[in-house]
């Protein structure tokens, strides 16, 4: 008895067990092997969404998308991926100081012009970035000795660049502000977490500009707007590739401070040598002291010195006398104790943040009038395995409908239009031929992206279905039959239909047309970001491929 449904299987009692054929059974334990990898390696354990019904409905997709920024951008075509030879290539192009780079190749004013786009992290840290120093408070010096202030300490320029803005007005902002006009400028959702150039940042701008870009540092309390751009047909990776079309936003990262702390106080000794005990602050009114040199007041000149640019910093304190009765000063110790903000110079090497802006195309998907069908052949039991390709299909809904074959990534024997293996067309053996179409006597070859041939021609098949008026999504779910001839337990073979119940494991999905066909082993949870959130959460209201 093939015609058993997933559904079925899954309410099975002893009885049930009992009065099964073996090849029953055996449909039985494929299913339920499926139905865990399923629930526990493709969603991480969690129940499915009580209105799920894994896009075969009429309302899958009638949801509205109204976010200006999508961090997913999942309602355009796919951004391309940053390569390690391109974000080394643009790395290198502009490692140098900015009047080395050819004149022509970057620019101070945006050049482009773009509405709809995706911005994409290339590169965000180095292990050591020298340019980047702030004066340590913990630090200190003995005023009437002399002695200089050093600063020593560094920090990454990338760590601490974040909040990724970018505006819709040309306006430059100068040494930096504190506050953005928000209707000019947006915030670059999911970018603040990238610190180094692995992180695969990625956000989706809408209706938008390009004008100005700026970042906010979290040491600074400022934005700024230090940059260049390179466009992309300028740089060279190490094949001879060049990236037109692609432009790059390079940062030099800057911290405009100009005052290494907010705060000093200052203690002293006497002059027995005693310790004074206390801080002091405001001026360094110091109660019941007198100066060095008796007198009611003396000034102290501090030099705080930036190792790194080789300039100093000069402090100038005064030391106030606190009263009649008091002791001869031996020595005055002054700190810095609350640093202000980061001082980081720029060094017009813009290589401190680079992401890089390409055009976004809208996917073309009109779900009302075609789909595409997406399975797996049961046999998937890690989260790698499930990348839906073993047999893809496109839908054009009508009566007739039309039916393509597009890809057949299992290796089992698989039919469309089958009923127990009657009728119906081998998948394999339609793209490729049958005489072409096995690695041996029992695999298939995987028609697929990764697999052992790719691309092909897509193959109608429309005339090996027993019922074609197909007008929606429900409807190819039900009349669009895929098996699978698949071993059980007993090591027989039995052929095991493809399912999609509502709120239960599915074998197969109904996408868009748009939908990329995954490479063999990549997990669909992997490469689309919001595909668990679509299987788990009722509220979900993004499409997610």
């Amino acid at each position: 008895m093939i015609g058993f449904a997933a559904v079925a299987f899954a309410a099975c009692s002893n009885h049930d067990f009992e009065t099964m054929s073996q090849e029953e059974y055996d449909q039985y334990q494929i299913q339920q092997a499926y139905n865990k990898a399923f629930t526990q390696s493709l969603l991480d354990g969690k129940a499915i969404a009580s209105n799920q019904d894994w896009g075969f409905s009429a309302n899958s997709y009638t949801r509205a998308f109204t976010r200006s920024v999508d961090v997913n951008g999942n309602m355009w075509e796919s951004r391309p991926a940053v390569t390690e030879k391109e974000a080394n290539a643009i790395y290198a192009y502009v490692n140098r100081v900015k009047s080395s780079i050819p004149k022509g190749t970057y620019f101070e004013e945006s050049p482009i012009t773009m509405e709809n786009f995706f911005v994409t992290q290339v590169w965000g840290g180095q292990s050591t970035d020298t340019n980047c120093l702030y004066l340590n408070g913990d630090q200190t010096v003995n005023a009437s000795k002399g002695q200089e202030y050093q600063a020593s300490d560094y920090i990454l320029g990338s760590s601490k660049m974040n909040h990724l803005q970018i505006s819709t007005s040309d306006a430059r902002l100068g040494d930096g502000v504190a506050e953005l006009d928000k209707t000019t400028w947006d915030h670059a959702n999911n970018f603040n977490a990238g610190q180094n150039r692995d992180w695969d940042g990625n956000t989706m701008f809408v209706g938008w500009g390009t004008k100005n870009f700026a970042y906010h540092s979290t040491e600074d309390s400022k934005y700024h707007d230090k940059w260049i751009i390179v466009d992309g047909q300028y740089i060279t990776d190490v094949d001879g590739n060049h990236y037109p079309g692609k432009y790059y936003v390079c940062f030099d990262f800057i911290a405009t401070n100009p005052d290494a702390y907010t705060k000093f106080r200052a203690k002293f000794w006497n002059a027995e040598g005693n310790n004074g005990g206390e801080w002091y602050e405001t001026n360094f009114n110091i109660p019941g002291v007198y100066s060095l040199e008796s007198a009611k007041e003396l000034t102290y000149t501090v030099t705080l010195y930036d190792t790194h640019k080789n300039e100093s910093y000069t402090k100038t304190f005064t030391l106030i006398d606190g009263g009649e009765e008091g002791k001869s000063v031996k020595d005055i110790q002054i700190e810095g104790y609350d640093k202000g903000n980061w001082i980081v110079p720029a060094n017009e090497i813009y290589t401190d943040w680079i992401v890089r802006l390409v055009e976004a195309q809208p996917k073309n998907d009109d779900l009302t009038k075609e789909i595409r069908i997406v399975a797996e052949d049961l046999s998937a039991s890690g989260a790698s395995d499930f990348d839906f390709n073993d047999v893809v299909l496109d839908v054009t809904f009508g009566n007739p409908a039309k039916v393509m074959l597009v890809a057949a990534g299992g290796t089992l024997q698989l039919k469309v239009g089958s009923t127990n293996g009657a009728g119906g067309v081998e998948v394999h053996e339609a793209l490729l031929g049958a005489e072409n179409a096995k690695k041996n006597e029992k695999i298939y070859k995987m028609v697929s992206p990764g697999g052992d041939v790719w691309p092909v021609e897509a193959v109608d098949i429309t005339s090996y279905l027993s019922d074609t008026n197909i007008p929606d999504a429900a409807a190819a779910n039900e009349k669009i039959r895929i098996e699978v001839y698949k071993q059980g337990a007993s090591k027989e073979y039995s052929w095991n239909l493809l399912t999609a119940p509502r709120q239960e494991p599915a074998s197969k999905l109904a996408v868009g047309k748009s939908f990329t066909i995954l490479r063999e082993r990549q997990s669909i949870k992997n490469e689309f970001e919001f595909f668990l959130d679509w299987a788990t959460d009722a509220n979900f209201t993004s499409k997610w491929w």
